[in-house]
């Protein structure tokens, strides 16, 4: 049998962790993520650890032109664009992720952008304007893999 910290009969008293467990005493353990969608502050109470982000975005955040496609990451209907700060080369980063295979978990600190946080249709993002200008868009479906992988890729070059 594997060595165990408890006794398989004891039970935890509130606090008995930290007691136990003195290397885990700086880790600040909590129960909500935070993140920005759209330049809006999400705090998200007890997340589902199943949860997919585009489950957030569609049914918690009500954005609906990100779209389900083949939840498996392959046909970029789902496509958003996350930015994180990389420490690393000491600035933010943008990149493109399919979302329906995308925790909600791993975005916590992060400010993700959908199609409908690019533009609007007074001001749209260049991107946007291009697509449309030239009539690229077609049924709709994943014209949001289209505007936000462009649009992570002309931010990552600013």
């Amino acid at each position: 049998m594997a060595p165990t910290a408890l006794s398989l009969d004891s039970t935890i008293q509130e606090g008995q962790l930290n007691i136990l467990h003195t290397d885990l005493n700086d880790i600040g353990f909590t129960n909500t993520i935070k993140f920005y969608l759209n330049g809006k502050l999400q705090i998200v109470r007890n997340p589902n650890p199943e949860g997919t982000l585009l489950d957030y975005i569609r049914r918690e955040a009500n954005l609906t032109g990100t779209k389900l496609g083949c939840s498996e990451g392959g046909c970029g209907a789902c496509t958003i664009t996350l930015a994180y700060y990389d420490t690393i080369k000491n600035k933010i980063t943008y990149q493109a992720v399919n979302s329906c295979i995308v925790p909600l978990l791993t975005v916590d600190g992060k400010h993700l952008i959908t199609v409908e946080g690019l533009g609007t249709c007074d001001n749209p993002h260049p991107v946007q304007e291009r697509i449309a200008k030239f009539h690229g868009s077609q049924c709709g479906f994943c014209t949001c893999l289209l505007y936000t992988s462009d649009a992570a890729d002309d931010m990552q070059c600013v």
